[in-house]
């Protein structure tokens, strides 16, 4: 194997490492959300206004996790198809399995696709991080011998303190401004433009 050519290889499986790593983090996460929720379930059936919010900020973010979970994990899959097609296409197999397709064809495709997977795994897991700190400020608040309307003005001041330091975090990181970080945080563009392009 050429020195470009592992050079190749070895930073793709780098790339796989680190999603795992952050799909292995997030897991962690919904474990901890689900033991939360377990201990927690008995309040929320009181179905008061304060849980139900709890509750909302809760099953959100566990939702989220899943479906970030799910597509870091599409996006590995999507990066060792890139790989096979790339080094070890054979064609008696995936000529006769992709016919009409050549194996650069299909290794740019399963590469795309890893990159916006990748891309939609981090957009869902960002809102799950946020809607989980929302939960916690939710439910220390409900906890709190506090009037309904305290913990509404509580919540909302709190609410956009943790907002703000997300996306400060998520600004210092990526190196944006704040504008740019805020826009990026909520709102996904595709990677692709054309879904057409092979």
């Amino acid at each position: 194997m050429s020195n470009d050519v592992n050079t190749e290889v070895n930073v793709t499986k780098l790339r796989i490492e680190s999603l795992k790593a952050n799909r292995n983090f997030f897991t962690v996460l919904f474990t901890i959300e689900s033991a939360i929720l377990a201990i927690v379930i008995r309040y929320f059936a009181r179905l008061s206004v304060e849980f139900v919010v709890s509750a909302f900020f809760l099953f959100s973010s566990i939702s989220l996790i899943l479906f970030g979970v799910f597509s870091l994990t599409d996006s590995i899959h999507f990066h060792s198809k890139y790989l096979e097609y790339q080094y070890i296409w054979k064609g008696k197999i995936h000529g006769v399995a992709y016919e009409g397709k050549t194996k650069e064809e299909k290794a740019i495709k399963d590469f795309k696709r890893a990159l916006e997977s990748d891309d939609v795994g981090y957009y869902f897991l960002k809102l799950s991080l946020l809607s989980f700190l929302y939960f916690l400020v939710s439910l220390v608040l409900n906890v709190h011998e506090l009037g309904i309307g305290v913990r509404i003005i509580v919540f909302f001041f709190v609410g956009l303190l943790v907002t703000y330091v997300t996306i400060y975090s998520y600004k210092t990181t990526h190196r944006k401004r704040f504008s740019e970080a805020l826009r990026d945080f909520f709102w996904r563009k595709t990677v692709f433009k054309d879904r057409n392009d092979q």
